[in-house]
């Protein structure tokens, strides 16, 4: 698999379960149908491949997953609160032209729908189950319309925010 550009954080491993390896991850993702073994993670700074991922005691959004030289319950305990990512371009393509992963904004211009500048989108991150966009002067939840428009090639985005949203972040 190339490594190479940005990587986007599914989750992260919770604690070790059992005495073998297996870890308990909570992962961030709406539709987790694609995350399968054989996939690759960066987990912290290593690249692991994925061996197991199966539902876990209390359901989505957490999973038993087994990764390639996690064998023991100490090497498990030594990952606790690790990120668990994947490359950008490791990810599903996407069914409809105009769908992107969220992860697509970081780097964007954005601009509110009145046409105040807003900064770059400099990343996105999940917050208690919340999806957030950070940009230089605050914090965007990106839940509901709150994208009006994405131009990829001219590397922008428009956002429709409610009243008083940054005001409230100060």
């Amino acid at each position: 698999m190339a490594r190479s550009g940005r990587t986007l954080i599914l989750g992260r491993v919770l604690r070790p379960h059992g005495v073998r390896g297996v870890l308990r991850a909570r992962f961030e993702v709406t539709d987790p149908s694609w995350i399968k073994p054989g996939i690759e993670l960066l987990v912290g700074e290593t690249h692991r491949e994925l061996l197991r991922f199966s539902g876990a005691p209390g359901g989505p959004p957490f999973f038993l997953i087994e990764l390639a030289g996690i064998s023991s319950r100490d090497d498990a305990a030594a990952i606790k609160g690790a990120d668990l990512a994947i490359q950008r371009d490791a990810l599903p393509e996407l069914a409809a032209d105009d769908d992107f992963y969220v992860e697509d904004l970081v780097g964007l211009n954005a601009s509110d729908s009145d046409g105040h500048a807003l900064g770059k989108v400099e990343r996105v991150t999940v917050v208690a189950g919340r999806i957030l966009a950070h940009v230089a002067v605050g914090l965007i939840p990106l839940d509901g319309d709150v994208i009006a428009a994405i131009d990829f090639d001219q590397r922008t985005v428009v956002f429709t925010l409610p009243p008083g949203l940054f005001e409230a972040q100060s």
